[in-house]
This record gives structure tokens, sequence and C-alpha cells, in this order.
């Protein structure tokens, strides 16, 4: 189990390293693709490989994100607009990341989801990057918002389930289950 500060330190300094790579590769591969496309292939990159990060943060769940990044791969090669896909790709670290960790549910886990997609899409859209410079920007604050994750949900909550795990969710849940049956029949 990593601690919190090692896995806020580590997204703070993926987003950097995404930032500075991007400003980099993009002049060097602007001669030979349109500059749209440049920019959401390198989010794409960056967002993969921040997913695969927390996939193996959460020990296993690496392997379920095969069809989504390959999805978004798809969309950054044919979305028409920057903006439309780096709000996709908001969204879908916030449904991956709830998927990884079940445990992490409810309201507070959507309500944290909601901060922390709604905040750099708010600044995006309030900013409306053009240039090279303000996608850097951009996505350092992705990384930004995305490392106060863990701050607001406890790390413990970032696990994989054990069989222990999955049983012991499954006997709550008949308990609920039998005390919702039992206040019907009551």
């Amino acid at each position: 189990m990593r601690s919190t500060t090692y896995m806020l330190v580590i997204t703070v300094l993926c987003g950097l390293g995404g930032a500075v790579g991007m400003i980099f590769l993009v002049s060097v591969f602007v001669p030979v693709l349109p500059l749209a496309l440049v920019v959401r292939l390198l989010i794409w990159c960056g967002l993969t490989g921040y997913l695969l990060l927390l996939g193996v943060w959460s020990k296993g769940a690496a392997q379920s994100l095969v069809l989504p990044v390959v999805l978004l791969l798809a969309c950054a090669v044919s979305a028409p607009t920057t903006i439309g896909f780096f709000i996709l790709c908001v969204v879908a670290v916030g449904w991956l990341r709830t998927q990884m960790n079940p445990l992490a549910g409810g309201w507070l886990c959507l309500w944290v989801e909601l901060l922390l997609g709604g905040g750099p899409v708010l600044a995006l859209l309030f900013v409306y990057p053009r240039s090279v410079d303000m996608w850097a920007l951009t996505v350092w604050l992705f990384f930004l918002f995305q490392s106060l994750y863990f701050l607001i949900l406890p790390v413990g909550r970032h696990h994989v389930l054990t069989d222990e795990d999955r049983f012991e969710i499954a006997r709550l849940r008949a308990q609920r289950l039998c005390r919702r049956l039992g206040e019907l029949e009551g």
C-alpha cells in the first residue's frame, strides 16, 4: 500500500512531466502532424500513463483499462475539437477511478469526482487554450486537481478487493436485504 504523500507527489510529478513533455514533443511532431492532433495524442499518452499508474496502485485493475484506453485513442484521432476530447478524458478518469476503487463509492465519491473533474473543465473553458503553452498549463492544472483526490478520500479505500473483502461486501448486502425484507413484512 502506498502512502497518501507518495501518491500525491507522483501525481504532481506526472503532471509536471506531462506539461514539460508536451511543450517539447509538440515541436518534434508538428512538422509531420497537425497541431490539434498532436496535442490530443499527447493528452491521451499522459492520461494512459496516469490510468496505468492508478491501475497499478489499485493492484490488478490495470487489465480492465485496455478497452477504455483504446476507445479514448480512437476519440483522440477522430475528435473534432481538443477541448471536447479533454472533457471526455476528465469524465473517463472519474469513471475509471470509481471502477478501480469500488469501496470508495457513494455521494462523497461523486462530489469528489465532480470537484476534481469540474475544476479543470471550468478552468479550461475560462482560459480556452489556443497555444501549446496554455495546453501544457491545462495538463498541469488537471494533474494538480487529480492529486487532491488522495487528500480528500482516505488512502485505505485504495486497495484491491481480496476474497475476504468480496465475501464481506456480499455478507453486508445480504444483511441489508434481509433487514429490508423484514421491514416490508413487519
